[in-house]
Formats: structure tokens, sequence, C-alpha cells
């Protein structure tokens, strides 16, 4: 038998093999099925896309590619009616792992607060359409991503929401529903009486919705959240912020439901003051972080401090007692886990 080798491709790039997701691999052979028994092509579709890192979304998950090296030489080989065609492959095969959460970088996006759009004008902008296929990630996690950082397009720009706009707007739909007598689970933009745009009355329903469309099921704890979020800042007395996070909120309420687990990584306690702090403020280095952690404050419970030390775990899987111990003590006082300079 004759021996031809491949050659039908531009040899003007390098070409890498991706060794895809048993789940790519099932849906592709899903659709395989399905065009045997209908003949009409699904088209099923894979994205390579990426700006800091690649990676391989379909329609609704994505995966992280990153680089395996080996030092073996892949031979492919195919049957053709001429002989057999075959590629040697010497680069390193790329691996998919599954991104459990992507994340959307709106750092570079510009702000909408309800009259104007600001942002850095040295900054390229870019309508939805453009930022979604930017996005490392699907398009269906880009939508769910988009509603709950609060998105919109404003004249062909995506935007985020000012917290003031979001503020505004969130008093306008609690004050309309309470004003007509309204549940919280079937709500429409229309129901809502607003000076601002329907788009943006319609971003910030998504933003506090169970459900994806219309009618929207709003989350009541979760725009309390955000609310005591919001009202955070500089050191005040407790009792005097839960007073103001209370009124801070149009409608009538349990106000059982207002509890500091709502807001629970967004604050720090020294002794009767509570003032504003984000986790994303403080050093990526964990020896760093914690070292500015215990400059707030000498001591903090172990629930307090959880979640501003989960983001810098490099192994999920480890406990968050046994990651604290490399970094600081752990002691038992008045019957709480407290988390100590070492």
């Amino acid at each position: 038998m004759k021996l031809n080798f491949y050659e039908e491709y531009d040899k003007r790039h390098i070409y890498r093999l991706i060794e895809l997701p048993e789940q790519i691999i099932g849906e592709l052979r899903e659709e395989e099925e399905e065009y045997k028994k209908t003949k009409e092509l699904q088209h099923y579709s894979l994205t390579l896309r990426g700006k800091d890192r690649l990676v391989l979304c379909n329609k609704n998950t994505t995966w992280n590619v990153k680089q395996r090296s080996q030092s073996n030489t892949l031979h492919l080989v195919e049957t053709r009616d001429d002989g057999l065609a075959s590629i040697c492959i010497t680069q390193p095969i790329l691996e998919c792992t599954l991104s459990e959460s992507p994340q959307l970088d709106t750092s570079d996006l510009p702000c909408y607060d309800g009259d104007s759009i600001m942002g850095d004008p040295r900054i390229a902008k870019h309508d939805l359409d453009s930022l979604r296929n930017r996005s490392s990630m699907s398009g269906v996690q880009f939508d769910q991503v988009w509603a709950q950082i609060g998105g919109v397009e404003v004249d062909g720009v995506a935007c985020v929401l000012a917290d003031s706009l979001i503020k505004e707007t969130i008093d306008d739909i609690l004050t309309s529903l309470a004003s007509q007598k309204q549940q919280l689970n079937l709500v429409s933009a229309s129901d809502v009486v607003s000076d601002t745009s329907p788009a943006v009355v319609t971003a910030v329903l998504k933003m506090f919705a169970t459900t994806p469309i219309e009618p929207y099921n709003l989350d009541l704890a979760h725009i309390i959240s955000w609310i005591g979020k919001n009202a955070l800042g500089e050191p005040v007395q407790i009792e005097q912020f839960m007073i103001m996070w209370k009124n801070s909120i149009p409608m009538i309420f349990d106000e059982d439901m207002v509890s500091l687990d709502l807001i629970k990584g967004s604050y720090a306690l020294c002794e009767t003051m509570i003032h504003k702090l984000s986790e994303s403020d403080l050093p990526r280095d964990p020896k760093e972080r914690f070292a500015r952690l215990f400059q707030i404050k000498d001591k903090w419970e172990l629930d307090e401090i959880t979640p501003f030390i989960e983001p810098i775990k490099m192994n999920k899987s480890t406990k968050t007692e046994n990651f604290v111990l490399k970094y600081a003590k752990k002691r038992r006082i008045g019957g709480k886990v407290m988390v100590c300079r070492e």
C-alpha cells in the first residue's frame, strides 16, 4: 500500500491538537445520530476565544484550554481512496478543563449614570454583540453574567449601571409594586413607574430576578443584600448602620430579613463599628492579604474572615482552617474560632 503524507493544509500556520472534553464528544455523537434520523444538519458550534487566556465554548459551557507538554510525536492516519493520509504532530497537545464560574472583566467598561456614559476616552467602546463575542465565556453564560452585573446597552455602547442609578431604579420598582399591591413574583418592566429608561428598568429587574425572562420573579433577599452593601462606607456604629439600611428599603418587609449575614464579605467589624471592606481591594498575595487584614484588626472570627481568603486559595479543595494555619494562628475564644496573628 502506498503511503501519502497529508499536505492539504496551509503550512504558514502551526496546527495544534485539542483533546475534546467527553461532554462535547457526547454531544457531537448525539448530533450525528440525529442527522442520521432527520438528515438535517444542526450546525453544532465550537468557538475558541479569549483575550488573556484561551477558552473553548459551545452554546452554554466554557472550558479553559491549557497546553500539555509531551515528548512523543503523534502520528494521525486516515484511510483514503488513494492510500493513507497522515500528519505528524510534534507540538504540545491542548487539553480542556471545565470553567466552573467564568468571569467577565468589566474594568474597561464605561458606566452609565442615567444622563451620560462615563469612561476613559482612550479605551475603545463596544456594542453588546461585540462584547459578547470578545468575552471568554459561552453566549448563554455571558447573558447570565451580564444580567447579574447590571449590564445595559445605551446608544450602541455596552455599559454597566452606576450604583446610584441602580438604587434609584430599585426604589422605583419597589414603590411601584407596593402602590399596586403587587407581589414580587410576576413583575414586568411595564409595571414600573420610573423616570429612567425601559432598558435600565429591565436591566435592574434582571439583576435581581431568579427567572431570565418576563415576568420576572424578584429575589427580595438579594435586593436587601445589595442595598446593604451599597449603604456601607466609612466606619459607623453598627446599630446606626442597621437603622440606615432598613430605612433605605422603600417597602413594608419583614425586618428580620435585614441581617449582617446577607452582606458577609463586604464589611469589617471593629468593636462596635462597621465599615466597608471589599475583597477586590485587598492584595492578591496571601501573605500580604493576611497582613492587611490584621492591620484592620488583630482577631477575626473564622466565618467573618473566610470570604476574604477563599478567593486566594490556589487549591479550592483545601479546607479553610488548614489554609489559615499557613499564615496565621487559630484559637478558640469564648466558644468561637478566631484567626489571629502568628
